[in-house]
């Protein structure tokens, strides 16, 4: 079975498409092209997919709205987005930008560039190292700091959960708000851009996309608290559902 991370690229013109996944397979890519805007909504919404790349010559039409959609489907799935044109200029409301034809080198640098966005599947929900040098680079802090995590937002997980259960989607909203911040203050970035997605989806009623944002961030809850299990002493982290 390949290991390959997946790709999808978005064009309607038969060279690009064919010259595009080629590149990407040569960059280490498994490829796979689609031609409407939803195809790669639905791609990245059944994950697995580690990079998205938009053909704008052709697709140029998306709105402001398909764009958001996109971007918000590609950070839920832990996905990166590089929009490709002949001609650069208009694009820039895409947050990596790259002229085309693009050449497998410059799809391998996007991997690399790409690497933190790619980081949901990966055991690593949040970073010690990282934590202990925002705060100026004693671990014995960082701890300290995913101890007092511990001790108050823990329920808050639990709460979230229960809210989630019983649809309740102004509560859901205002529970993934209090835990985008705490979630940022420990670096678990993927976590924090999630549940702030999950707070907007539901603030905003759209219901089929808090779902789905509501079972990514229960998976993104569990693994922080297993991480938590593991680096706290005794039994302080309280496993939900224990």
């Amino acid at each position: 079975m390949s290991s390959s991370p997946s790709a999808i690229l978005l064009s309607d013109e038969p060279l690009t498409a064919l010259v595009g996944a080629e590149r990407l397979r040569a960059a280490g890519y498994g490829p796979r092209v689609v031609d409407c805007p939803q195809a790669l909504l639905s791609g990245l919404a059944s994950g697995g997919v580690a990079l998205g790349v938009i053909d704008l010559d052709h697709t140029s039409e998306l709105s402001p709205e398909l764009r958001t959609a996109i971007l918000d489907a590609a950070a839920a799935a832990g996905a990166g987005v590089v929009a490709v044109s002949a001609s650069q200029p208009g694009a820039g409301p895409w947050p990596h930008v790259a002229g085309k034809p693009f050449t497998a080198q410059e799809a391998r640098t996007w991997r690399a560039l790409l690497v933190p966005r790619m980081g949901m599947a990966e055991a690593t929900p949040l970073s010690v190292d990282r934590l202990a040098q925002s705060l100026g680079g004693a671990p014995a802090d960082a701890l300290a700091m995913l101890g007092d995590y511990a001790d108050m937002a823990l329920e808050q997980h639990d709460r979230l959960r229960v809210a989630l259960s019983e649809a309740d989607w102004p509560r859901v909203s205002e529970l993934a708000h209090r835990l985008c911040g705490a979630l940022g203050a420990i670096e678990a970035r993927t976590a924090a851009t999630t549940c702030r997605q999950l707070m907007q989806a539901a603030a905003r009623g759209d219901l089929a996309r808090a779902r789905a944002l509501g079972e990514t961030v229960d998976l993104q809850l569990v693994a922080i608290e297993q991480k938590l299990r593991e680096l706290l002493p005794g039994d302080r982290p309280r496993a939900s559902g224990a």
